[in-house]
């Protein structure tokens, strides 16, 4: 869970696939606040979801902390321009390798959609994967982001 606000804890709790087995502990203590875009994938293919966290706004940073099944890591700068303004991020595993990948929905007269594949250190270019969908006020749904 990523409670947002000023506070920025992330929660995990455990699961034996059938449960969740714990209480929620906090497994980050900074990560996600203001209208920081959070998202949730394995970005680096070993099995275990990580965090990572579209900055928004001009910067267009996105960072990734990576779980060693206890906690997450530091962020780290994984791509340096994506996701700014109003554009819409998303995850998930376009090409197929089992690292989750990062997308992009430009939205208003643009409607390109970008991919930027994940090589499990950093997220590489961002290439349009499609050049028209998502028109003006339409909204995806990426999957494990919270749209705020």
């Amino acid at each position: 869970m990523f409670t947002r606000g000023t506070a920025g804890d992330v929660l995990v709790a455990l699961s034996d696939g059938a449960k969740f087995v714990s209480t929620s502990t906090k497994w980050h203590e900074y990560f996600g606040v203001g209208d920081e875009v959070p998202a949730v994938g394995d970005f680096d293919g070993d099995g275990k979801d990580d965090i990572g966290l579209f900055k928004r706004g001009t910067s267009g940073d996105v960072l990734v902390a990576l779980s060693d099944g206890t906690k997450f890591g530091t962020g780290t700068l994984w791509q340096d321009y994506f996701g700014v303004n109003d554009e819409i991020p998303g995850i998930g595993d376009f090409t197929g390798d089992g690292k989750d990948d990062i997308g992009l929905f430009k939205r208003g007269t643009t409607v390109d959609v970008l991919a930027a594949s994940s090589d499990g250190t950093k997220f590489g270019t961002g290439t349009v994967w499609h050049d028209y969908f998502s028109v003006n006020g339409e909204v995806p749904l990426p999957r494990a982001i919270e749209i705020m």
